[in-house]
C-alpha cells in the first residue's frame, strides 16, 4: 500500500491497522501472564500442603507397640565352654609274666571283681616241676649245711668250706624262691577292684612277657577322670579354681560338679593346650569312657550387674546403643558392654537399675519416637515362656 493509499484511508482503518500489527505481541505478554499467576497460585497450593501435611503427621506421630525389661541387678559370669573327654580312673592291662598256656579264664567280659580276685589260670605244671626240682636242690644244700657246721664245730672242716657250703644253701634258697613266685604268677590276679572291660586271651593261647597282646583289660569307674584341654590364655584363670560344672550330653545333659585333681606344668606340644584332669564320683557307674563332656569354666562372676539381651544391643558407627522407655518416648542411650554370658550380655555404662530397655520393637524406632509399652518383663526369658 502506497503513502497515498494511507493517506486516503479513514481513521478507524488506521487504528485497526495498528491493533492488527501489535497483536502478537499483546499475546505473548498475556500468556506470559496467565503463566506468572498459574505457577505463583500452584507454588502457594503446594507449601499450603506441605505444610498442613508435615503439621499432621507432627500433629499424629503414631505410638509403636514395644516390649521393655526393667533392668534390676542380676549376676553374670565370664565363663568358657570347652570340651573334655572321660577316662577311667584306673586302666590296667595284664599281661602274663610266665610263659604257659591258658588253661582256664574265671572270668567274662563286664563282671565286677575285687582286688586279688583270680582272674586267669596259665598252665602250672613246668613251674610246678621247677618247684619240685629247685624243693629237693635246697633240701639237700639244708642238710650238707648242717653237716659242714658238725663238722666245722669239731675242727674237722676248715672255715672256707663252711662259707662255700652256706653260700651253696643261700642260692638254693633263692632259687627255691624264685619258683615258687613264678608259680605264683601262674595265677593272675586282680591288681585293683573294678570291671572286666575285655578279654583278649583265650583258653589254650599260649602267652609268654613279650607277647603284644595283653591277657585283659581291667577298669575302675568308681570314679571318673575328665581330660580337658586348656589355652594358655586361660591357664592363669585355671590355677585358683577347684570346682567346674560339667555337662554330660550322652546323659540327657546331666551336669555333675567335678573337682580339679590335676593341671599339667607343661603345653602339649602340638594342640598348644594345657591338660586339665578333673575328677568325679561316680557310684551308679553310668558315666562311661569315651564319653564327650562339656566343661564350664568359671573365670570370674560378677553379682548384681546389669544385663540385656545381646540382640537389643545395637551398633552403628563403632558404637553400641539401646533404646530406654521414659514418658511415653523411645531416647537412644550409648552403652559399654562386659562380658557375654549366653544370650545374655553385661552393660557396664549408659544403663542402670530401673531403667526400662527396649528389647521388641527397638529397631522401628527412632530418638524421641512416641510408644506403647505393650509388655514390661524383668528377664527377657519371660518372652519365650
Amino acid at each position: 500500500m502506497t503513502e497515498l493509499d494511507n493517506k486516503s484511508m479513514p481513521p478507524y482503518a488506521k487504528t485497526l491497522k495498528i491493533i492488527f500489527k501489535i497483536m502478537p505481541t499483546i499475546l505473548i505478554v498475556l500468556f506470559i501472564l496467565v503463566i506468572i499467576v498459574l505457577g505463583g497460585r500452584i507454588k502457594s497450593k503446594a507449601a499450603i500442603l506441605q505444610a498442613e501435611k508435615l503439621a499432621e503427621a507432627k500433629h499424629e506421630n503414631p505410638a509403636i507397640n514395644i516390649v521393655v525389661q526393667k533392668i534390676v541387678g542380676t549376676s553374670i559370669k565370664d565363663k568358657l565352654n570347652l570340651p573334655g573327654t572321660i577316662i577311667p580312673w584306673e586302666s590296667v592291662k595284664m599281661i602274663s609274666e610266665v610263659t604257659g598256656k591258658v588253661v582256664e579264664i574265671k572270668v567274662k567280659e563286664g563282671d565286677r571283681v575285687k582286688q586279688g580276685d583270680l582272674l586267669v589260670q596259665i598252665d602250672p605244671r613246668d613251674s610246678q616241676n621247677n618247684l619240685n626240682s629247685a624243693d629237693a636242690a635246697y633240701e639237700l644244700a639244708l642238710t650238707s649245711q648242717e653237716r659242714a657246721q658238725k663238722l666245722f664245730d669239731m675242727e674237722l672242716m676248715p672255715k672256707a668250706e663252711l662259707d662255700r657250703v652256706n653260700a651253696q644253701l643261700k642260692n638254693s634258697k633263692a632259687a627255691l624262691d624264685t619258683v615258687k613266685l613264678q608259680l605264683k604268677k601262674c595265677e593272675i590276679r586282680a591288681p585293683i577292684s573294678g570291671i572286666i572291660n575285655s578279654i583278649p586271651a583265650k583258653v589254650g593261647l599260649y602267652m609268654n612277657p613279650f607277647m603284644p597282646i595283653p591277657v585283659l583289660e581291667l577298669i575302675n569307674i568308681d570314679k571318673v577322670k575328665i581330660s580337658v584341654g586348656i589355652p594358655e590364655a586361660d591357664v592363669d584363670s585355671i590355677r585358683g579354681l577347684e570346682y567346674f560344672d560339667v555337662i554330660i550330653d550322652a546323659l540327657s545333659g546331666r551336669k555333675v560338679r567335678a573337682k580339679k585333681y590335676f593341671l599339667s606344668h607343661q603345653v602339649d606340644t602340638m594342640a598348644r593346650l594345657y591338660n586339665l584332669e578333673l575328677v568325679v564320683d561316680n557310684p551308679g557307674g553310668n558315666i562311661l569312657p569315651g564319653m564327650f563332656a562339656r566343661v564350664e569354666v568359671v573365670k570370674k562372676a560378677f553379682s548384681n550387674a546389669v544385663s540385656i539381651p545381646i540382640y537389643a544391643v545395637i551398633s552403628k558407627d563403632q558404637q553400641k546403643t539401646v533404646f530406654v522407655e521414659q514418658d511415653g518416648k523411645a531416647h537412644l542411650r550409648i552403652i559399654e558392654t562386659g562380658v557375654l554370658e549366653g544370650w545374655r550380655i553385661q552393660v557396664t555404662k549408659g544403663i542402670s537399675a530401673g531403667d526400662k530397655v527396649i528389647v521388641v520393637g527397638h529397631r522401628s524406632v527412632g530418638d524421641g519416637q512416641n510408644v506403647k509399652v505393650v509388655r514390661e518383663v524383668t528377664d527377657a526369658m519371660e518372652l519365650v515362656n
